[in-house]
């Protein structure tokens, strides 16, 4: 009579365990690969934006504004805040269509949000719905969230803003434009390259294009942006210009707020491991460390004067002045 052979138990669960052996050391692996892969798309993203930004001042002689406003004071009011910057590189991204239809030189969002029952067929308020995939960081899979949140938003008062009980959503972006040290607010000149109606062009980037934040990323979990524009989106204060805008006056990453400052819905975060990535001045794109070196030691200096007088008395980190475009300090290593 002829024996059939078979695996006995024993053998059967020592091949199962070396299989789970197998996939415990490949499974990091295949992981730190996809997150590689999801990066260069990132930083590939953000080197269309940077490109974007130089075929915009090749045409204007300055970048556009961080955001519109009709405010007249500083810091601006709670009035109208309207078109975002990403609106005006709509054309240098291949999508003059939707800029065209938005018309942002000609209408206020206000109007856009209006036109609930146009004459021509869609609503161009639809635009503004719109998920752009060059404005989506393929890290953050967060989804359609504003801190973590879905947040549905339509016209209130003078732009977009949060309205529960709609099925509006505005949308999102990873990626905010550079506004310095300090209050997102004012309307002078500050030390970032984007602020409301701001006009920068190379010559007030004295510090150097190459060593200056044009844009960074945010991750969603920290309020990301609304690539439209903004005003009191998600219940972030009467202008919300933080959904357009970041600062550095808090850490990369930063998730804890400190005394008097809101933290990671104002400053820069990713989902990329240990930093994140910034478009340059001079339409670079450089992955920056979380650990980069950073000061607040002064922090109770006020940010809100314009000027580089302001900015000379603080101990500022290297993320800091990185941030600032016309500090005349000397940058280190980074």
């Amino acid at each position: 009579m002829v024996r059939k052979h078979g695996f006995t138990l024993v053998e059967l669960l020592v091949v199962i365990a070396i299989i789970g052996v197998l996939i415990a050391l490949l499974l990091p692996a295949v992981q730190q690969a996809r997150e590689a892969a999801r990066r260069m798309q990132c930083s590939n993203y953000q080197k269309q934006i940077g490109l974007a930004l130089h075929n915009y001042n090749d045409t204007f002689r300055k970048f556009p504004p961080g955001v519109m406003s009709t405010s007249e004071t500083s810091p601006v009011t709670s009035g109208p805040q309207q078109w975002g910057w990403l609106v005006f590189l709509l054309p240098q991204l291949e999508q003059g269509n939707f800029f065209d239809r938005l018309a942002p030189n000609q209408r206020t969002m206000k109007e856009v949000l209006e036109d609930t029952n146009p004459n021509d067929g869609t609503p161009d308020r639809t635009i503004i719905q719109t998920e752009l995939e060059i404005f989506r960081c393929p890290s953050d899979t967060t989804g359609k969230t504003l801190q973590g949140t879905p947040q549905t938003m339509d016209l209130n008062g003078d732009g977009l803003g949060a309205k529960p009980g709609t099925d509006f959503f505005g949308g999102t972006s990873n990626y905010v434009a550079a506004g310095g040290y300090g209050n997102l607010d004012l309307i002078e000149r500050p030390s970032g390259p984007f602020f409301p109606n701001s006009d920068t062009s190379f010559k007030d980037i004295t510090d150097g294009s190459t060593n200056t934040f044009a844009a960074g990323e945010r991750c969603y979990d920290c309020s990301a942006a609304i690539w439209a524009g903004t005003r009191n989106q998600g219940g972030q204060g009467p202008r919300g210009n933080n959904y357009v805008m970041g600062t550095v006056k808090v850490p990369l990453n930063y998730t804890i707020a400190p005394t008097g400052v809101t933290g990671c819905p104002i400053g820069f975060s990713s989902k990329h491991p240990g930093g994140a990535m910034f478009t340059m001045c001079d339409g670079s794109v450089r992955f920056i460390s979380e650990n980069i070196d950073f000061n607040n030691s002064d922090a109770n200096v006020s940010s809100s004067t314009p000027g580089v007088g302001n900015f000379n008395r603080i101990n500022l980190g290297i993320y800091q002045k990185l941030g600032i475009m016309n500090d005349d300090q000397v940058l280190g290593n980074f």
